[in-house]
């Protein structure tokens, strides 16, 4: 599946589709892989964003996949992956001198809800482990 995965996505680096069509694809892609294993859905992420930071001029594309892969962490409770995963999309939001681009407020809300979802997983998980741990 890796493979030809992999084949799809060289037709995307030859601007061989467009880019509703290759949002598309990779969508249908992405719904699919949901339900398979952690190691396969990362494989297949990682692949996808690699492909589409290298060889696509599709930001917009590249950043709702890092944030979806973001969510898969966050349910799969990859918190190590998932952190890098937030620093990446937050830094992508950011002017060259480390404060928040104003021009990318709809991404930055985004990032946002992702940390904000990251937090309070962590702390409803911590609060359960107190109420369990003291009778």
């Amino acid at each position: 599946m890796l493979q030809r995965y992999t084949e799809l996505l060289t037709y995307i680096s030859k601007s061989a589709v467009t880019r509703n069509e290759c949002t598309s694809a990779i969508n249908t892609v992405l719904e699919l892989i949901a339900g398979e294993g952690p190691e396969t859905v990362s494989k297949v992420y990682e692949i996808t964003l690699s492909t589409l930071k290298a060889g696509t001029n599709n930001e917009r594309l590249w950043f709702s996949t890092l944030v979806r892969y973001g969510k898969a962490l966050l349910r799969n409770q990859d918190y190590g992956q998932l952190a890098h995963v937030v620093r990446e999309l937050h830094s992508s939001c950011q002017l060259s001198d480390g404060s928040d681009d104003p021009t990318k407020g709809t991404y930055l809300l985004e990032v946002y809800a992702l940390e904000i979802q990251v937090k309070r997983t962590i702390a409803s998980r911590s609060f359960v482990t107190v109420l369990l741990s003291h009778p």
